[in-house]
């Protein structure tokens, strides 16, 4: 007689393949952004305990210097699990970007089975657990996670997250301590992938809490409850604690990526990025860009509209199931998921570890009732049907997104090395002039193709947009330490709105007459009565005409512009 397949994998295999095929076609899209940063530092890192350890890094100025970015101390991060994950990766296929997405696509597989395994431990049947798995894989924020390599800390962290969560459900039911032994080990192998693993111990709560508030009898005493769960707890406490006071001596982050809950305005702040959240959470169309919730506070009628269509959408998702556990502890776990997040921008990233808790929450909506019935009516099938076919659409469009970024990042690379093809000298200096900020990360990319430790790339961005050069700057070698860099005739000036002043020169308000120093050299604003008109850039040290490149980009379509600066190039400046 053949054996039936397990009730979980029943319940999960229609998003598991929805959620390879959606993801399959971006396999070989290549790195960019942060991925070659974090790969060379994975890949220099020795197989020790301390460099696992110290090999996750943010802002390291090694891997680009800018003037434009806050410049700040680097900030090292504890996830030695994720920089062993990479160096298997490496080992294993190189720089193949095909396996290093590939091991995001297989652990964000393994976080969708798990949703649907939950969702039946949490007392869904077949069709509701089937519903949270197909929300879960097919969410399209949740693309990013999979196709930017770097997100390799959501996926890996989530996936822990989901089987220790899992563990401690059947831990529960089965009364066996070999389970909640289980559930302690996903939740310190968790912390090693990234620190809000902690997120655990705070589902673990939200589920008795949503048990007791739908009444259910199974909730179990709470004495029991905790003293099964403490040895998760102290992992986790023990963990926060240790990290919070003893581990953070490489500095901290600083605006615009951490926003300190003292600042004046941080609540307006935290109540629009909720509502953004929501609001991206819900729709499938929905790109989450780094500085979303500035249009939302610009704009007051944005964000009560936004607002009230935030509430709408999530009243009906939970209108007439206060009485089911799985949509309250969706909410509380979706609540939790974005807590840690709170004093930092808005960044899709952030949404994959609160897409499980969306998913339990949405999922009983799509049901038409709470009930444990087998068959959806046709109203709630055709509702599901087109949802989800509006996911696939967002997933392959977030997909398509990030493939370019990679390939404007390899395009980069390729002429790069194109303009030296026998090697760049060793000590060469790269001046990168309007470069995407897609593919600042060209020092570590270059070094993994193995072109000299010590050559430095340094970023000088005047677009007015991060990740795409909307126009070609002008450069003029004034002579061997100072170069002019112009917007073309056309645009006249830099920075046209205060915006983009502060966007760019990170600070409010601009001041026109400030000297930027930032390593390797100082930035001068050449102005024209309230326009700035130019950047006088004087090198810290000579430009070799044989050695050192400028490279100017621009989104033409077209090879970039590369140029040196000898003694026949030099003018006088204006």
């Amino acid at each position: 007689m053949k054996q039936s397949r397990p009730a979980w994998l029943d319940a999960a295999w229609p998003a598991l393949a929805a959620a390879a095929a959606v993801s399959v076609p971006w396999l070989a899209s290549p790195p960019f952004l942060d991925d070659w940063h974090v790969l060379q530092r994975a890949h220099d890192a020795p197989w020790t305990w301390r460099g696992l350890v110290e090999a996750f890094t943010f802002l390291d100025r090694r891997s680009i210097e800018t003037w434009n970015l806050p410049v700040l101390p680097a900030y090292t991060f504890f996830r030695p699990l994720v920089v062993a994950s990479f160096k298997v990766d490496m080992a294993l296929f190189g720089l193949n970007p095909i396996g290093l997405h590939l091991s995001n696509l297989l652990l964000h597989l393994a976080g969708t089975a798990l949703v649907a395994a939950i969702a039946l431990r949490l007392g869904a049947d077949r069709r509701g657990a089937r519903i949270a798995a197909l929300l879960f894989g097919l969410q399209p924020q949740n693309a990013v996670a999979v196709v930017w390599t770097a997100g390799r800390t959501e996926v890996l962290a989530t996936a822990l997250v989901l089987a220790g969560f899992h563990a401690w459900l059947v831990a529960r039911e089965t009364r066996r301590p070999l389970w909640i032994a289980a559930a302690t080990a996903f939740q310190a192998l968790a912390c090693l992938a990234k620190e809000t693993a902690v997120l655990l111990p705070a589902v673990i709560v939200a589920r008795e809490v949503a048990a007791r508030i739908a009444d259910r009898r199974n909730a179990g005493p709470l004495q029991e409850t905790s003293i099964a769960a403490a040895p998760i707890f102290l992992v986790a406490g023990g963990y926060a604690v240790w990290r919070l006071w003893f581990f953070d001596e490489t500095g901290t982050l600083g605006p615009p990526y951490f926003l300190s809950p003292a600042t004046p305005g941080f609540a307006a702040f935290l109540a629009a990025k909720t509502v953004y959240y929501l609001l991206c959470l819900f729709s499938t169309a929905f790109v989450v860009p780094v500085f979303a919730t500035d249009f939302l506070l610009a704009h007051p009628a944005a964000l009560a509209g936004a607002s009230l269509a935030a509430a709408a959408l999530l009243a009906l998702a939970l209108h007439g199931r206060l009485r089911d556990p799985l949509p309250i502890l969706g909410l509380l776990w979706t609540a939790a998921a974005l807590l840690p997040t709170a004093p930092l921008p808005a960044i899709d990233l952030y949404l994959y570890g609160a897409s499980p808790g969306f998913a339990l929450l949405l999922a009983p909506a799509f049901r038409g009732d709470a009930a444990p019935v087998e068959a959806l009516s046709p109203r709630c099938r055709r509702l599901v049907g087109a949802y989800l076919a509006l996911c696939v659409a967002g997933f392959l469009g977030r997909g398509i997104f990030y493939r370019q970024e990679g390939v404007v990042a390899r395009r980069v690379f390729e002429d790069i090395r194109a303009d030296a093809p026998g090697g760049l000298p060793a000590g060469s200096l790269l001046l990168l002039v309007n470069m995407p900020f897609t593919a600042a990360h060209t020092g570590p990319m270059l070094r993994l193709h193995g072109e000299p430790a010590d050559l430095r790339a340094m970023l000088v961005t005047v677009s007015s947009e991060w990740a795409t050069p909307t126009w070609r700057a002008q450069v003029d070698c004034v002579d061997d330490r100072h170069v002019r860099v112009r917007p073309p005739p056309e645009q006249g000036a830099f920075f046209a709105t205060p915006e983009e002043r502060n966007l760019h020169l990170a600070q409010k308000p601009f001041d026109a007459s400030r000297t930027y120093r930032v390593p390797g050299m100082t930035v001068r604003p050449a102005t024209e009565g309230d326009r700035v008109i130019a950047l006088d850039l004087e090198l810290d040290r000579p430009l070799s005409q044989g050695r050192d490149r400028i490279f100017v980009f621009a989104d033409d379509g077209r090879r970039i512009a590369h140029r040196r600066c000898g003694p026949d190039e030099w003018r006088a400046q204006p």
